[in-house]
Formats: structure tokens, C-alpha cells, sequence
């Protein structure tokens, strides 16, 4: 994980090997970080969460897209939206064990929801589309990331070949409902 503290990525390696459910801060300290190093960094467990997400949506700023004004917003949509897969991937087993704790517990991930809700904003921005349309078509959008990441979980292919044909389905249905690109 570049630019970003040595104890997020131990971090995310324990919740990939404990769940999200058996994993506290408190582990981290079994990882030769002292007490103090961790309540710097992280306050509470949920603080690994938002440092997570953050460190994905900044990566995804940085990414390089070479929209050329030609695409179709569900094209732009499909590649921003495969980048981010690109970068979630060394973190898939922390991902997988997140969500899957979170789906079982709505109450407990509302804050997951509305990170994921913000993220999802922030992709639409990097498309260019952020202002151009209601704000349920965000909602829809995390709909769509929520669901195609479930089929990512799943999907142990090589090129991610049902992800991606799932995303393309899913897009294609939203954007044709918004009467979108």
C-alpha cells in the first residue's frame, strides 16, 4: 500500500485472517507495534475502515484516465469502476470478510454504507458526472459497486471475466433507467 501506514496493511492481513467480527486493535499490538502506536493511528476499529477507504479513493484520483470525450458515461463508469477493483485487489480477503460481516448486521454497517456512499460520489466525479444527475443515481451506483463486488468475491478468474460481465449488465440497466450514457 503506498504512502500509507505500515499498520493499515497489517491491519487489513488480520481482518482478512479473523473477520471483521474477530478482529480488534488490540491484535495489532500482538504485531510488534507498541499501545501508543496504535491509539495514534487508529482511535477505534472502525478507524481502520475510514483509513481504508480513504486510501482507495485517493488512489482512485490518482489514477490516470484517458477519457478522450468519446466514451459513453456507462464506458467511463465501467473502467473507474474496474480500477477500483485493480486496487482492491491485494486486499480481497479483507474486503470479502468486511462485507461479508456487515450484510448479515445492517445496523452495524450504516457507517460502512455511508463510506461506501461517499466513495461512490467520488467516483462519479472522476467521470465527470457528479453534478449532472440526481442523487439517487449515486445510491444506484452504490447499488451496482455493492452488487458487482459480491460477484468479485466470488469471481477467482484470471480476468475477472464475471465481474466485468456483471458490471457491464448492471451499468448498462442503470444508466438505461436514468436515461444515461
Amino acid at each position: 500500500m503506498q504512502d500509507n501506514h505500515p499498520l493499515l496493511d497489517k491491519a487489513l492481513g488480520l481482518i482478512a485472517a479473523k473477520g471483521w467480527g474477530g478482529f480488534s486493535l488490540g491484535d495489532l499490538v500482538t504485531q510488534d507495534v507498541s499501545p501508543q502506536e496504535v491509539a495514534r493511528v487508529f482511535e477505534t476499529k472502525e478507524d481502520v475502515l475510514k483509513a481504508f477507504s480513504a486510501w482507495i479513493s485517493t488512489a482512485l484520483s490518482q489514477t490516470p484516465f484517458n477519457f478522450e470525450g468519446e466514451e459513453t458515461l456507462q464506458e467511463r463508469l465501467f473502467e473507474v469502476m474496474m480500477a477500483r477493483f485493480d486496487l482492491l485487489f491485494p486486499y480481497k480477503g479483507a474486503s470479502q470478510q468486511i462485507v461479508g460481516y456487515f450484510e448479515g448486521r445492517p445496523l452495524e454497517g450504516a457507517s460502512f454504507l455511508c463510506l461506501l456512499e461517499k466513495e461512490m460520489a467520488a467516483l462519479l466525479s472522476l467521470v465527470d458526472c457528479h453534478k449532472s444527475y440526481p442523487p439517487l443515481f449515486t445510491k444506484a451506483m452504490l447499488g451496482v459497486y455493492l452488487l458487482t463486488l459480491r460477484t468479485w468475491h466470488q469471481d477467482d478468474s484470471f480476468d475477472a471475466e464475471a465481474t466485468m460481465a456483471y458490471l457491464h449488465q448492471a451499468l448498462g440497466r442503470v444508466c438505461h433507467l436514468y436515461s444515461v450514457g
